[in-house]
């Protein structure tokens, strides 16, 4: 997993938070890892997520390279399902997807 922070874009972007002029950008990988009881890794997913339904409000931080990432997903992906399905691996008992 990568970061990187990069001068923000011109015009800059407001923050969603302050509504002040971001000063820098921060360019990242999409996986996640899951990090067990004693602190090592225990799941890595370093590809692109697949999360046609994100919520309106989270899509509005995304910036447009960030939105057609998540309208064209690389491959391989993963989604909110196997990142779920990892977690109750992780943790030895089902974990439910919210509203389910």
């Amino acid at each position: 997993m990568t970061y990187q922070k990069v001068p923000e874009s011109q015009p800059p972007t407001l923050d969603w938070w302050t509504g002040q002029p971001l000063t820098y950008d921060v360019v990242h990988t999409d996986g996640y890892i899951l990090i067990g009881p004693s602190g090592r890794e225990r799941f890595v997913d370093a590809s692109a997520p697949n999360v046609p339904g994100l919520s309106p409000k989270l899509r509005s931080l995304l910036d447009q390279g960030g939105r057609e990432g998540l309208a064209h997903p690389g491959q391989p992906d993963w989604t909110v399902a196997s990142a779920l399905a990892s977690i109750s691996w992780e943790l030895g008992s089902n974990v439910p997807a919210s509203g389910s």
